[in-house]
């Protein structure tokens, strides 16, 4: 992996968060992203449905059904961090 900075993306900033992103495949063909605006920004956060229904989506498959429910829970509820990092340490 090969990280660049861009000197426009850095004048941009902080103002605005900007990055693109060049994958290049294993038959040497590249794939490119324009330039993007991160999500997420302190002055235009994510709404906590959108954080809650990607994590969903994602953990879900990968950690199952209860682990994914139990560590949103507890994330969520601020509450047992040491139940929490076991959650989050398991062996999948």
């Amino acid at each position: 992996m090969l990280i660049r900075e861009n000197d426009q993306y850095n004048a941009a900033f902080p103002a605005r968060r900007i990055a693109d992103v060049t994958l290049v495949l294993t038959d040497g063909r590249e794939l490119q992203s324009s330039p993007t605006k991160a999500l997420g920004d302190p002055e235009d956060p994510v709404a906590l449905e959108t954080v809650v229904a990607n994590y969903r989506s994602y953990a879900g498959p990968i950690l199952g059904e209860a682990r994914k429910t139990s560590i949103e829970h507890l994330v969520l509820n601020d509450s047992d961090l040491p139940a929490l990092l076991r959650l989050l340490t398991q062996t999948v």
